[in-house]
């Protein structure tokens, strides 16, 4: 195993002859011996020298001189960094540190000759695992062949593998590795030191004698200052306050009647003694106060997708399949219709799961007859899915009309929820008018050497082809294209009474087009809704020279009950991250941590500690705000059911236990923050492997088995549990326990609790709790589960220093079937 070395970063030292107390950047590495060293850059190395020569490090460094004139040094790294600390400050968690990573031939166990001869690349989170991205050079380090790559990462933990000559294989070198979810071994590279898990947890609010509300945020440690800010506006200092039980934010009575009856968002950060933040918590919160469980009913955030021609056949009239030699059943369309969404909408189907969104295909005319795959299996399709678009402004007659779209808008509408449209905006089926009247709008179906650019997704992001008869807008060439295009999006939220749109391919349409739509969305909802722009300046946002201001101003619109927009983007979440803070579109899906559902509760190859990691990494990421849809399954991959019973086989396990692992995802999505998405059957535990097999007719109460009946239940209950509890919906959440096979965290919200909880079924889980968090658990509502305190806190002594109300409450619960339970409660 590799020996550990530091390397030391100071990137700005002030003063004539005397050290700065505040240093831009402090970075570390792992290498494999001192000649490896290489230094970024290294000013002032005999005031560094003397600098850590000060430092009182337990049993002193052992340090010397490489070949360059750079200080090494081999020691573990935390106990430096931690001494530093104390003298300089600690890189903030969105700072990105210089990573250098080396490999000398012998690593790679090969001769310098064929060194000389191969391309090495890296894929990995940190570059949405595309290689082409990350080109390792090579280099002579200590007279010995060597391969070397630098970047610039945030801190964090990073999965990888090297590429060579287009090979997938792990690091040799790597300090530690994890499963890839396939059956292989992914690299894990962690940068920066692990981020602080504490959080302010808002524990109550009420109104003050004067029309202000007030918020107490607890905390787990103490703190010296906090610092807060309402709609992004920073407060005056008097505003926040350090009391014995926490943090006291108080929102004055002026915006507390400016906003009855709406949200604001407030952002509150704790600090140490040198305005350093701590912990910060930034959220939506409801005025005047939600209390306690809600009998109306709370947004829940759901969204439910139903694939509008497999959905269900309410009017035989229109049915037209496609007649073509060699083309499968399951790539035709079924028949399915606006009027058979409509019938279950009124039976009341979608009421009973909670649903905020019904996300359905899209609906503009679909090219006829059958096409083939211009890739290998060569399959033959219809467009029965929407995403070969012909029209403009006709909607396809196999589904129904524009009136009933219309009314099937009106009528969600009425029961409290949005109907979204899918925004097809990347491309059009050769057939469409715009690409026979303005082909220059369209990218070239040749790459620049003379390739059929046809999913080269990698290479050519922005203007590859979905197929040789789909040619992709290319948004720079000509703007009036963009201009047409938003337009007609516009004039389909108009006409179909739509919410909002799921967007389709964000990642390869030009952000050029996006900066536009999101423009004219902002004016839209300004006239439409004008009180909202008093939430944050949100009419022409985007031009804002601040982008994280303007996705700012967009969300508290979409808060207050405005246009709703969820995009996809199937890449890591570095990528999504950066869509989202450029405003590209404003909700993304969290495809990163679906995987890491699947591979836990379906595959079983990914233990629940490594869950809850990546659940933080997603909760980091994309911090502050409801910025990301969760997911067990879409229309795009293999249905979970089928990861599941492939592994209930292999592992000789009765069939039930797919169902039950499934039961299990849904617990976790429906417990956390975000905007779950339910895949039209995936409630109910629907099979499928491959597209078309994927997406077959859906299966309602008359034809159910006992096991797809019993899962349907469970998530109803689920779901109604989420709406009536808004403490699972926006709760801060905080890891109680994270074991291999245990999984416990809890939730926070003003006069509410959650516990979620995954183990064994009737095994016996125990824990300890602060006793604010616990007050009121022995009145809760559980589902799946038992549980009591077994100590109280006043029976067990605090801990040194700790505020008031966090002593420890030691709670024991008992999972039911399916292995996991979940508490709410007032306190």
């Amino acid at each position: 195993m590799r020996k550990q070395w530091i390397v030391l970063k100071v990137s700005s030292i002030s003063g004539e002859g005397q050290v700065s107390n505040r240093f831009s950047m402090i970075s570390f590495r792992k290498a494999a011996s001192m000649s490896d060293i290489r230094f970024f850059s290294f000013a002032h190395v005999a005031l560094t020298f003397f600098l850590l020569l000060n430092l009182s490090l337990p049993n002193g460094p052992a340090m010397g001189l490489n070949s360059d004139q750079n200080y090494i040094f081999p020691v573990e790294p935390w106990p430096i960094l931690d001494r530093l600390g104390e003298l300089l400050s600690i890189p903030s968690e969105d700072t990105e540190l210089p990573v250098i990573m080396i490999w000398n031939v012998s690593d790679l166990q090969m001769t310098t000759e064929q060194a000389s001869a191969i391309s090495l690349a890296l894929a990995g989170d940190f570059n949405g695992w595309k290689p082409q991205d990350c080109e390792v050079k090579s280099s002579d380090i200590a007279d010995e062949a060597a391969f070397q790559v630098n970047m610039s990462l945030k801190p964090g933990t990073y999965a990888y593998k090297i590429v060579v000559n287009g090979k997938w294989i792990p690091d040799p070198c790597a300090a530690s590795q994890g499963p890839d979810g396939y059956g292989g071994i992914n690299s894990i590279l962690t940068v920066g030191k692990p981020v602080s898990n504490e959080r302010l947890y808002p524990s109550s609010l009420w109104l003050d004698s004067s029309g202000g509300c007030n918020i107490l945020f607890r905390t787990r440690v103490s703190v010296i200052a906090a610092a807060m800010a309402v709609n992004g506006i920073p407060a005056d200092s008097s505003r926040v306050s350090i009391c014995s039980e926490g943090v006291v934010a108080r929102v004055e009575n002026s915006i507390v009647r400016e906003y009855a009856g709406n949200s604001i968002r407030v952002t509150v950060r704790a600090l140490d003694g040198n305005s350093t933040p701590l912990m910060s918590f930034d959220q939506f919160i409801d005025l005047p106060i939600q209390d306690g469980e809600s009998g109306s009913g709370n947004s829940t955030g759901i969204i439910y997708f139903a694939m509008t021609d497999r959905f269900r056949n309410g009017d035989v009239s229109n049915d037209r399949p496609v007649k073509a030699q060699g083309l499968d059943s399951v790539n035709n369309f079924m028949g399915g219709d606006f009027a058979g969404l409509r019938q279950t909408l009124d039976e009341g189907y979608f009421s009973s799961l909670a649903v905020d969104y019904l996300w359905i295909s899209p609906v503009q005319k679909s090219a006829d007859g059958a096409w083939r795959d211009s890739l290998p299996p060569h399959s033959l399709f219809t467009g029965y899915h929407g995403y070969w678009p012909v029209s403009m402004t006709q909607v396809e007659s196999r589904q129904g009309t524009l009136t009933e779209l219309r009314k099937l808008g009106s009528a969600l509408e009425e029961r409290g929820m949005g109907l979204l449209l899918d925004g097809v905006f990347n491309h059009v089926h050769r057939d469409h008018p715009l690409f026979q009247a303005h082909p220059d709008w369209f990218s070239s179906l040749l790459t620049p050497d003379g390739r059929s650019n046809v999913r080269l997704f990698n290479e050519f992001s922005i203007t590859t082809w979905f197929d040789d008869f789909l040619p992709s807008f290319d948004y720079a060439a000509d703007s009036r294209a963009i201009d047409n295009m938003v337009r007609n999006g516009l004039w389909w939220l108009s006409v179909s009474r739509a919410r909002g749109f799921r967007l389709d391919a964000v990642k390869h349409i030009d952000p050029l087009f996006w900066r536009s739509f999101r423009e004219a969305i902002n004016r839209r909802d300004a006239v439409n809704h004008p009180k909202a722009v008093n939430h944050s300046k949100a009419v022409n946002s985007l031009e804002a020279a601040n982008r994280s201001e303007a996705v700012s101003c967009f969300e508290a619109l979409e808060h207050a009950g405005k246009s709703f927009l969820v995009g996809e983007t199937i890449s890591d979440r570095n990528s999504i991250s950066r869509a989202l803070r450029r405003g590209d579109v404003p909700l993304q899906f969290d495809f990163p941590l679906y995987y890491a559902i699947r591979d836990t509760f379906a595959q079983i190859s990914m233990d629940y500690a490594t869950l809850e990691d990546q659940l933080r990494k997603s909760e980091h990421s994309f911090a502050g705000l409801n910025l990301v849809s969760t997911l067990v399954g879409n229309h795009d991959f293999p249905r979970f059911m089928e990861y599941a019973a492939d592994h209930a086989e292999k592992s000789g396990l009765s069939p039930d236990m797919a169902y039950e692992a499934l039961g299990r995802a849904f617990a976790f999505i429906l417990t956390n923050r975000g905007y779950p998405l339910i895949y039209y059957g995936d409630e109910l535990g629907m099979n499928g492997r491959f597209a078309g097999d994927n997406r077959s007719p859906m299966i309602f109460s008359d034809d159910l088995d006992v096991l797809q009946a019993a899962l349907l239940e469970n998530v109803r209950k689920l779901t109604v549990m989420r709406a009536r509890w808004t403490v699972l919906v926006r709760g801060e959440r905080f890891p109680v326990i994270s074991e291999a096979s245990r999984l416990v965290y809890g939730r926070v919200w003003p006069g509410q609790s959650a516990l979620v909880i995954f183990g064994a079924a009737d095994s016996i889980v125990e824990f300890d709790v602060p006793e604010w968090f616990a007050a009121g658990f022995s009145s809760c509502s559980s589902f799946n589960g038992t549980g009591q305190i077994v100590n109280s806190g006043h029976e067990m002594q605090r801990e040194s220093g700790s505020l008031p109300g966090n002593g420890l409450v030691k709670i024991s619960v008992r999972p039911g079937s399916g292995g996991f339970a979940v508490f709410c409660w007032k306190r």
